[in-house]
């Protein structure tokens, strides 16, 4: 996710990739079950290559019956708990939680893995503002001794010190990409990254490419979900009959219902006592 778009940026497209990914790899399997999909996780679930990855597994693991994440029984308990929140504090309780590790896969690893790719911003930064500054105060300073001689000279400083420091506002909130310099040789590799996703969005390169090589398609399939172009990958391998081990479809169709989900865990839960207070208030008037 580092080489797609904002330095660090990751979004939902981060957490859908790496279940493809995972899929891929035969830690787990998505499945079409009827009007849902289906997550079934293979023996070897600690597989997983770093902590975020863990973290998936994990809340799978955590959601699954019989070791099968069904997201027709997820949106069910949401359901469930909301109904039982009107009553019950516990239950409220628990669709936050929920709530919150759905938000967690979302925002990614919640860490700056970016300072592995480029170098620290925050010392460039402070330099910029700090330097100047600095030299603002010492230039207020030596025209005290002049204050009392030409009154004009305090307001002139007040209004200087007033730009000054409004000119330096853009140096203080700048994004770190200002200030920041890709690590070693990685700039290339972010520049062959970009070359690569426009090689996924053109169909016409891809097709020189045979449909028989599953391995490739099922990493292209992968990666172009994690730089944005899934659509673009998955459009090629209907049109080349590609028979891959996933239909793409199926993580679509998951996203749509694990965000369906997500929005219904999110809306405030109506309480008993909430609607005994509007009682009370329509009654008072």
């Amino acid at each position: 996710m580092i080489f797609r778009g904002k330095l660090n940026d990751f979004d939902e497209v981060g957490f859908y990739a790496t279940l493809l990914d995972l899929h891929r790899r035969k830690i787990l399997d998505i499945q079409s079950e009827g009007e849902g999909i289906e997550i079934i996780l293979r023996d070897e679930p600690r597989a997983a290559d770093d902590n975020y990855e863990e973290k998936v597994v994990g809340f799978i693991k955590k959601h699954s019956e019989n070791g099968v994440f069904d997201t027709r029984v997820f949106s069910e308990k949401i359901a469930a708990l909301r109904s039982r929140g009107y009553y019950e504090k516990s239950a409220r309780e628990s669709l936050h939680a929920l709530h919150a590790e759905m938000l967690n896969l979302k925002i990614g690893p919640g860490e700056d893995k970016g300072q592995e790719f480029y170098s620290d911003h925050l010392k460039q930064r402070i330099m910029i503002v700090a330097v100047p500054f600095m030299l603002m105060i010492v230039a207020g300073i030596s025209v005290v001794p002049y204050e009392y001689s030409n009154p004009m000279i305090k307001t002139c400083m007040m209004a200087v010190s007033f730009l000054f420091l409004q000119s330096l506002i853009p140096a203080a909130i700048a994004p770190r990409t200002v200030f920041s310099r890709w690590r070693d040789d990685l700039y290339k590799e972010k520049l062959e990254w970009d070359a690569f996703k426009s090689f996924l969005c053109d169909p016409n390169m891809m097709q020189k490419y045979a449909p028989q090589d599953l391995a490739i398609w099922s990493e292209w399939l992968a990666y172009g979900t994690a730089l944005g172009v899934g659509d673009s990958v998955s459009r090629a391998m209907k049109n080349l009959n590609v028979p891959v081990h996933i239909d793409a479809d199926n993580l679509t169709r998951f996203a749509d219902q694990f965000d369906s989900s997500y929005d219904l865990a999110s809306r405030h839960v109506a309480t008993k006592e909430e609607d005994e207070m509007r009682r009370l208030q329509a009654k008072s008037q």
